[in-house]
């Protein structure tokens, strides 16, 4: 027996018969799908399943897996039937110890207890601060005799009672003081145990559960396949390129690599799994936006006093309408339901997927894994490409014809020649039989130099109607290798953007065998193979007129 069914993610209680027994199966990944953005995790659930109504609970899922992607499947020995799977999310506190800290707040409320007992002792010392010190005030007074007359306190009694006082007082002053210090030492206490108590609160973390509602008509196995998708991954490639010179520049190779860097950061660490990336593109569009019609009508512009006039008599319009309307009820038809359509799914050509051979243990730490999805050697053409308007320098550069059924995705890629790293590039869009070029570095046995022979300015015209500007250059290429090699020299031919800027091509420059390189117009080139030790002399120049009174930019 085998079923998938479609889940919706429910966030109520299960609906499940109370009657039905409730076996827990604990489930473990096994088989991943990485997309560019996004993966697909499947995880697998056994265990056996007693004879009658069955809730079997999986509550060991993530949380962040994405709502309403749970696919569930089930295969047994036996002929279950599976009535419906719900799914719920909820949240788990795994590191909850309620006893530890109960202890810790009993121990916290004793502290505080004896701070307040301390409390109360300073309020009973300050209050016989005050009373003895009222007494000692009212004793220095003047004692009445009964006749009508007072006695004064001798000077014995008044050192007495000074005495008496100072010695009371330093007493309740060191009962005062020590309670303070007591209060202290508890107060610290009472802040250490809060972040003890922290520490112990418990951790919420989301969890999703499911319950598969079956029947088995006697007990048995079963296994599920619990399939969902995860936002918290993803997927480049990444291309390692080395080219290979042949002697005397040919049976030139480039070994392209095809690899991918691997990334999660998801709930779970994915341990010995079946790992496949695909080029497919879930959470991506899945059409192109709708046009809507595009309509262009006269403006025609409403003074403010005549569009609230008219605001108004619409509104008090709508208000008779409504109050006309409101004594009567109107009934309509119930909506109809909404059929489901059944999903279908087809494998065609427009997406590729990469099984990688073998387990894949990839953390969740978010650190890289980089697994090889593939590799082709490809014969090349070389070739010593240079711009020395901007560079003196050549560059070797490897023309290619990717071999395959999959495209190239864009990623970067590392160059390497001859063993040796050299840097990084960028590799576009490409597909089966298309030709690329890379460049590997320079070329040292290829010299380059280039020098203007010719700036010069200066007016043209009977009456002196316009300006021209004159420039001129020379590069020489040549041909260090004891091999012939071909070498490509680009440069800049000016176009004007107005009717009335005029560029032509000075008398005796040698022709360029390229117009607009790569469709970008005024970008020239000359190609031309030179065999060992030869030099290439290529004259290039041009003149740029127009009308006096016209500003242009720098003629460079």
């Amino acid at each position: 027996m085998k079923r998938t069914l479609a889940t919706a993610l429910l966030f109520s209680s299960f609906f499940t018969p109370v009657y039905a027994a409730e076996v827990t199966f604990d489930s473990a990944v096994n088989e991943v799908t990485v997309y560019p953005r996004g993966a697909q995790v499947t995880r697998t659930a056994s265990g056996k399943v007693p004879a009658g109504d069955n809730v079997i609970i999986i509550n060991d899922l993530p949380g962040q897996l994405v709502k309403n992607s749970v696919r569930v499947e089930g295969s047994s020995g036996q002929a279950l039937e599976i009535g419906s799977v719900d799914v719920r999310q909820t949240y788990v506190s795994p590191n909850d110890t309620p006893d530890a800290r109960l202890k810790i707040e009993r121990q916290i409320e004793v502290l505080n207890d004896q701070i307040a007992g301390l409390n109360q002792t300073i309020n009973n010392a300050n209050a016989q601060r005050n009373l003895l010190q009222g007494l000692a005030s009212n004793a220095i007074l003047p004692r009445p005799t009964g006749k009508g007359g007072s006695v004064a306190i001798s000077a014995s009694e008044l050192d007495e009672l000074l005495s008496l006082t100072a010695t009371r007082l330093a007493d309740l002053s060191m009962v005062t003081e020590k309670a303070r210090i007591e209060q202290r030492g508890l107060s610290r206490q009472i802040v250490d145990l809060q972040n003890k108590l922290e520490e112990t609160s418990p951790e919420q973390r989301l969890t999703t559960t499911v319950a598969i509602n079956l029947s088995a008509p006697a007990a048995g196995d079963a296994s599920f396949r619990i399939r969902y998708n995860v936002a918290n991954a993803s997927w480049a490639p990444i291309y390692d390129a080395k080219l290979t010179l042949g002697e005397k520049g040919k049976d030139n190779s480039v070994k392209l690599v095809r690899r991918a860097n691997v990334r999660q950061a998801t709930a779970d660490n994915w341990e010995n799994v079946a790992l496949t990336l695909s080029t497919a593109r879930p959470s991506a569009a899945t059409q192109a936006p709708v046009l809507n019609p595009y309509v262009l009508s006269e403006l025609k512009i409403v003074p403010y006093a005549q569009r609230q006039r008219k605001q108004g008599r619409a509104e008090f319009s709508t208000l008779e309408s409504d109050a006309a309307s409101s004594p009567r009820a109107v009934l309509r038809p119930a909506p109809a339901p909404v059929k489901r359509k059944s999903v279908a799914v087809v494998f065609s050509g427009f997406l590729a997927e990469y099984k990688i051979p073998g387990k894949v243990s990839i953390s969740n730490a978010g650190v890289e894994k980089n697994v090889i999805i593939g590799e082709g050697d490809f014969a090349a053409e070389i070739s010593a490409n240079t711009t020395p308007k901007l560079d003196k320098a050549a560059y070797l550069t490897a023309r290619f014809t990717l071999k395959g059924d999959t495209p190239y995705l864009p990623g970067t890629v590392l160059l390497s020649r001859d063993g040796v790293f050299l840097g990084r590039s960028r590799l576009p869009l490409l597909n089966p039989n298309e030709e690329h070029k890379l460049s590997f570095g320079r070329d040292d046995f290829v010299k380059v130099e280039r020098s203007k022979v010719t700036e010069k300015a200066g007016e043209s015209g009977f009456v002196s109607r316009s300006k021209e500007e004159t420039r001129k250059f020379v590069t020489t290429v040549t041909n260090l290798h004891d091999f012939p090699i071909k070498v490509v020299v680009n440069d800049q031919f000016p176009y004007g953007a107005h009717e009335d800027i005029k560029v032509n091509l000075t008398s005796g420059s040698t022709k360029p065998t390229i117009q607009n390189v790569d469709k970008k117009r005024g970008v020239v080139a000359w190609e031309k193979v030179l065999t060992a030790k030869e030099k290439y002399t290529i004259n290039f120049g041009y003149t740029v007129s127009w009308p006096k009174e016209m500003k242009i930019t720098p003629v460079r």
